[in-house]
């Protein structure tokens, strides 16, 4: 009997704990899922309130707000809700916190204690400075990648400097090395050179008149020769020549030729006076 007894005792005390630390961790949750505001930031305070049928409610509700120093900040004032077009029994209050950090209790009441329908919720929270700013972040990525990107531009530096004298060498002493090329060649062109003769004869206004005094310079040279012969021919060649014959029909005095010349003329026609005689004979001048 006393052994069942103190059995009970046991399980008693086991409940207890049980439920002292199903508490603990409700109190537990209850502290970690309060909400947590900046300083000088807007917030919306709200709820969803239903009636005992579970119906969405536009009855009016009102909400308190105090500072961490208990000074009241919102005093019952009546919360926006949807109305009573398209209601879901939603109720919210918007109100920009205070600078000062800590927790600041609020709580919602609706209904009245009169009817017997007082409901009211606990809606505190907490304000504080957030630990991660953009400053913050900004200072760390700085201090932790500014010796970093230092070092980096000096390796890059160090190194482009050194390629870009080289490559300035390189290129200043490119002329010189085509130039000075052993196996240079212009000749291995393809067919340039034809097709550039080919363009110039084909030249539908290619001209010799546009060289200047050429052609003048070529007749007024004092020693050009006729080369269509074969051979260079000049005007002494000419004169000199034994069998040259004489066919303009329109000849001059200085034309003529001697009577010297005209010899056998003179004996096949027994011409006794050649100079007289041929003359007349031939109506030619004296020689």
């Amino acid at each position: 009997m006393e052994t069942n007894h103190f059995k009970n005792k046991i399980i008693n005390i086991l409940i207890k704990v049980f439920f002292i630390f199903l508490g603990f961790l409700t109190l537990a949750n209850v502290a970690y899922a309060i909400d947590t505001y900046a300083p000088i930031e807007s917030i919306t305070i709200g709820e969803f309130i239903y009636n005992d049928d579970y119906t969405p409610t536009a009855d009016d509700c009102k909400i308190s707000i105090y500072s961490p120093s208990l000074t009241i900040q919102v005093n019952n004032q009546t919360m926006t809700d949807e109305g009573t077009v398209a209601v879901t029994g939603w109720h919210y209050y918007t109100w920009t916190t205070l600078a000062s950090e800590g927790k600041y209790p609020a709580f919602i009441t609706c209904g009245s204690g009169g009817t017997g329908d007082l409901f009211k919720l606990d809606k505190s929270f907490i304000v504080k400075s957030p630990v991660v700013t953009d400053s913050s972040i900004a200072a760390a990525v700085d201090a932790n990648t500014s010796s970093t990107v230092s070092g980096a531009i000096t390796t890059i530096n160090g190194n482009t400097d050194t390629k870009t004298g080289t490559l300035a060498t390189t290129l200043s002493s490119l002329p010189g090395n085509i130039w000075a090329y052993s196996t240079r060649t212009i000749t291995s062109f393809g067919t340039l050179v034809a097709d550039i003769a080919t363009a110039v004869w084909g030249s539908g206004t290619r001209s010799l008149s546009t060289y200047g005094t050429l052609v003048a310079d070529v007749w007024n040279n004092g020693t050009r020769t006729l080369t269509s012969g074969g051979g260079g021919a000049t005007a002494a060649d000419i004169w000199s020549y034994g069998t040259r014959n004489l066919t303009d029909n329109t000849l001059t005095s200085g034309s003529l030729a001697k009577v010297s010349d005209l010899s056998g003329l003179a004996t096949a026609t027994n011409v006794t006076n050649a100079t007289s005689g041929l003359a007349t004979s031939a109506g030619l001048a004296s020689a």
